[in-house]
């Protein structure tokens, strides 16, 4: 069951990111025409980072992927930077960060190159990590 929620993941991540060709959209039932042009950065970034998470033991919960302030005010992601530790690629929680970065005049350049980054780096360590026993997630077990 975790390979195809991973498998899940990744390739709504792929499809989030417009790295999905459209023979391969329509090989999944998406309907290709209904579809918006412009990629979704922080879902399919939410995405990736969730296939990894489940493949290190994290279960999967309603609200993917809560951020927190730390003590400077900074947005950080506890579960994505415990995350990236164990999968030995910590530089995916700053890639994780920058690829959520939106502003109101859409996504600068640098959050489309760390959300490609960061999936084709997903894409890489799911197939090498084994299966891992069950995670806590930080964000929802502190008081």
């Amino acid at each position: 069951m975790t390979e195809v929620t991973v498998e899940w993941y990744l390739r709504r991540a792929k499809f989030m990111l417009n790295l999905m060709p459209e023979d391969e959209m329509e090989d999944y039932g998406i309907d290709v025409k209904r579809i918006g042009k412009e990629p979704e950065l922080d879902r399919g970034s939410d995405f990736a980072m969730l296939a990894l998470m489940t493949k290190l033991g994290y279960q999967t919960v309603p609200e993917p992927l809560l951020g927190t302030f730390d003590k400077d005010g900074w947005l950080v992601y506890p579960d994505v930077e415990e995350a990236a530790r164990l999968a030995g690629d910590p530089e995916l929680h700053e890639l994780f960060v920058t690829a959520k970065k939106t502003t109101l005049w859409g996504d600068p350049p640098e959050a489309y190159e760390a959300a490609v980054e960061l999936y084709c780096r997903i894409q890489d360590l799911v197939e090498e990590i084994p299966p891992q026993p069950r995670r806590e997630w930080k964000v929802f077990s502190t008081p």
